[in-house]
């Protein structure tokens, strides 16, 4: 018999319990049984055995435990995030875990966190979440914690922690689609200019000419270039991390990819190599085909950042201050567009996994093309009037 009623009398009258055997202990291999009383029927009580014995039969029992949530958050930490997420997603994830999950929210057992709590702490966060200074978070970035908790809860569930998130019946805050920023030919052409006669001309043009990511010029090694068939390849990342920088797996498998090169470029490509194989040659460093594009005096790779911050200073320079580095990336894709590229072909160069991705990013470009099919068809109808 797996599990057995009976009643009890207390002060309050009879009531009914149950005992019900749910295994043994993994450790100490004793028999673990789960009991509970305060049934006012027999029926009652024989109900909630049934519903017990159930969870026990398909699998989804889950034991009751004092664990809080914070105890939970460092073992995910440890058994899953250190092993299945990319090292600078692992420590973006530690840093809001330690910083802003645990302190406010890690005193709860897991197995009572509700979604009340998770939405007090969503609006806390809007209001007065900065740790330095006052003032909110933004709701992009309270929606990225969010959404690492909500992680952390599935990981519970799948563990047996917990029957299910309470993080699923939670509003998360609202944000406002992104629209890249336009930048035009004749706007990326300044901006390249600007970038004439220093050591920053060849990553700059080739931020514009390919679209790969900065994280993917960063990790460029020669031996990725096929100056022949004028193509390169993207197959490592390298990305920045707490106190610098490191070099891993692409951000998808569609990342991995080979992008063709107009001849521009390849140009731009073939003296860059140049000049960086002289400077080697005269500071005493071996040069070879596993050498950085984008490097240091050293032949060290350049930080992420720095490249950001020499995109930055040519665009401003050049009279843009608001184009950032990411936007050379969208100024290839909408060039593109309007040059009446397809959409499959674009998707493929920026290693987008999905085809939706890629529309969404770019639906201004596609109504504005669309509006211009609208007018060009009127215009046909002109010649005969």
């Amino acid at each position: 018999m797996r599990g057995h009623i009976d009643k009890y009398e207390g002060k309050r009258g009879t009531s009914w319990y149950y005992i019900v055997d749910v295994g043994r202990d993994e450790a100490t291999g004793k028999r673990k049984q789960k009991h509970k009383r305060g049934f006012r029927t027999r029926k009652e009580a024989e109900s909630a055995m049934r519903e017990v014995i159930s969870t026990l039969e398909d699998g989804t029992y889950v034991s009751p435990s004092r664990k809080t949530l914070g105890q939970h958050l460092e073992e995910w930490k440890e058994d899953y995030v250190s092993h299945n997420v990319r090292e600078s997603t692992a420590t973006e994830y530690i840093r809001i875990i330690d910083r802003n999950l645990i302190p406010h929210l890690g005193h709860h057992r897991i197995q009572s966190l509700r979604p009340q709590h998770i939405q007090r702490y969503i609006s806390r966060m809007l209001k007065s979440g900065r740790v330095r200074g006052k003032g909110g978070l933004s709701p992009t970035t309270v929606r990225n914690h969010y959404r690492i908790l909500s992680e952390a809860l599935e990981y519970a569930v799948d563990m047996q922690v917990i029957k299910a998130s309470p993080a699923v019946r939670v509003k998360a805050p609202k944000v406002k689609k992104f629209k890249p920023q336009i930048v035009t030919p004749e706007m990326a052409e300044l901006i390249m200019e600007e970038a004439v006669g220093t050591p920053w001309l060849a990553a700059i043009c080739l931020a514009f000419y390919s679209g790969i990511r900065r994280s993917e010029l960063c990790g460029l090694r020669w031996s990725d270039i096929d100056f022949e068939q004028h193509c390169l390849t993207i197959d490592r990342a390298r990305v920045a991390t707490r106190g610098g920088s490191v070099e891993g797996e692409p951000k998808s498998e569609t990342s991995r990819r080979l992008v063709s090169l107009s001849t521009n470029i390849v140009y731009v490509l073939h003296y860059h190599m140049k000049d960086q194989m002289e400077m080697f040659e005269a500071l005493g460093i071996p040069w070879t085909q596993d050498c950085y594009l984008f490097c240091n005096d050293r032949g060290e790779p350049y930080h992420p950042s720095s490249v950001s911050h020499a995109f930055k200073r040519f665009a401003t320079r050049a009279g843009f201050p608001d184009v950032r580095m990411h936007d050379a990336r969208h100024a290839h894709a909408t060039i593109m567009l309007k040059a009446k590229v397809s959409m499959k072909t674009i998707q493929e160069r920026l290693g987008h996994s999905k085809m939706s991705t890629t529309g969404d990013l770019y639906l201004h470009v596609l109504r504005e093309m669309d509006a211009d099919a609208a007018e060009a068809f009127e215009r046909q109808f002109d010649k005969f009037r």
